[in-house]
């Protein structure tokens, strides 16, 4: 998927700093523009078109040259903008009656247009998924100058509208519409009918399906996104055997924007992007009408990338809110945060939280792995409480051993002088 340009970019800003745009519309616009465009090469139009709200079909349609500049009135155009920038504060209730009160009688077609993408992208937010899913619909039927691309975006919102509603025969329905009325209709079709059969029970139909999806793109280029390849491994489970990561419970967890965010987060991590994928994910937990499940989820994923930036400290910060606030994440997923939250108190040199916290880990789970005795081991250790140090570590080599693990390089280094040759290699 190739990014906007330098001189779409610019041909946008030139386009939105009329004079009958306030200044300071026109400051913030630039100053968006300019956040999204560095580097250019590394930023996809869908992280665009995120970052920029219920201003991305406007931005989209004026960099293509598909409407002129007084194509849209200053009324549907501020409107649009100050939706915009009341779903970033979590104002969606103010976004919607802002632009539900505006009057369309003597509209363009390309201002409908505009609207009700604006309205169908808030109401999928809110996850009011029917009225969303009417207005993708109308949109479609009455299509006004959409290229291909366009209508993808749309076809594709369309599908995920059904799929939130759980209505996967609907899914199909709109994917073999959709594959019947685009020329090019792209990969994401693929995926929608993918995770409509998987949810329909046809497992190997949706198999088939994915396979297609991961093959097409390659063939342009494009990495598999991390949430496809995690539901592929689902979908080759044997029946019955599937992990509750995709279970209707963990689906209906958080609001469709913060998974999006997670999903664009992802992809940010894939392109090595960790300062931008952090901004993003800390501007989200900071907005308002996050929900406790939703602060969950983004700290999760905040935590991950302040470990990939080795930033320790702020990691375990992130656990430590997750686990003392948790909303409605699953026992399982909350289980791993209190291992992760333990290993990031050794690695800050909190050995007394790190015994702790893995103490509440083993509590929570009642069997535990090998990890939990080389942790509690190793914290004892930089305690100076040796006889406990030995105690966990030589249950850890036996651990390592029934488990098939090879003894940790950072677990030798410690003990090698205490319990000599039993650590050599795990033996």
């Amino acid at each position: 998927m190739r990014s906007p340009t330098l001189v779409q970019m610019h041909s946008v800003a030139k386009i939105f700093t009329t004079q009958r745009i306030e200044t300071q519309t026109r400051t913030d616009i630039t100053c968006r523009l300019r956040l999204t465009s560095e580097p250019l090469e590394e930023i996809s139009m869908k992280m665009w078109h995120k970052v920029l709200g219920g201003l991305a079909l406007s931005l989209a349609m004026h960099a293509q040259g598909q409407v002129d500049a007084d194509a849209v009135s200053a009324s549907v155009f501020n409107a649009l903008v100050e939706s915009s920038n009341l779903k970033r504060e979590g104002n969606f209730d103010g976004a919607l009656a802002m632009l539900e009160a505006l009057d369309l009688s003597d509209s363009s077609a390309a201002e409908l247009a505009l609207v009700r993408e604006s309205l169908a992208n808030t109401y999928q937010m809110t996850r009011q998924h029917e009225q969303a899913r009417a207005y993708y619909r109308l949109l479609l039927d009455e299509p006004t100058n959409l290229t291909p691309k366009d209508m993808n975006r749309l076809w594709y919102r369309l599908a995920t509208a059904s799929l939130q509603l759980e209505d996967y025969e609907d899914v199909l329905r709109v994917v073999e519409e959709w594959r019947n009325r685009v020329p090019h209709p792209g990969p994401d079709s693929l995926k929608m009918r993918a995770y409509a059969l998987f949810w329909l029970d046809d497992r190997a139909a949706a198999l088939v399906a994915g396979e297609r999806y991961v093959t097409a793109l390659r063939a342009e280029g494009d990495a598999v996104p991390s949430s496809f390849a995690n539901f592929l491994k689902e979908a080759r489970r044997p029946k019955g055997e599937t992990s509750d990561f995709y279970t209707t419970e963990l689906r209906g967890l958080a609001r469709p924007d913060v998974l999006e965010m997670l999903v664009g987060a992802n992809e940010l991590i894939e392109l090595r992007r960790f300062a931008k994928a952090s901004a993003l994910l800390s501007e989200m937990i900071d907005a308002e009408g996050a929900t406790t499940t939703d602060m969950a989820l983004l700290r999760e994923k905040l935590a991950w990338v302040l470990g990939l930036r080795r930033d320790m400290v702020g990691a375990r910060e992130q656990y430590r809110r997750i686990v003392l606030a948790p909303g409605d994440l699953p026992n399982r997923m909350l289980d791993q945060m209190w291992m992760r939250f333990a290993s990031a108190c050794y690695k800050t040199q909190a050995y007394e939280d790190a015994i702790e916290s893995a103490e509440t880990w083993k509590n929570r789970i009642g069997d535990p792995p090998p990890l939990y005795f080389r942790l509690t081991a190793m914290a004892h250790w930089q305690l100076d409480d040796r006889e406990s140090a030995i105690g966990y570590g030589k249950r850890y080599v036996d651990e390592a051993q029934q488990a098939g693990e090879e003894v940790s390089a950072s677990f030798k280094a410690l003990f090698a002088d205490v319990l000599g040759d039993e650590i050599v290699l795990g033996n």
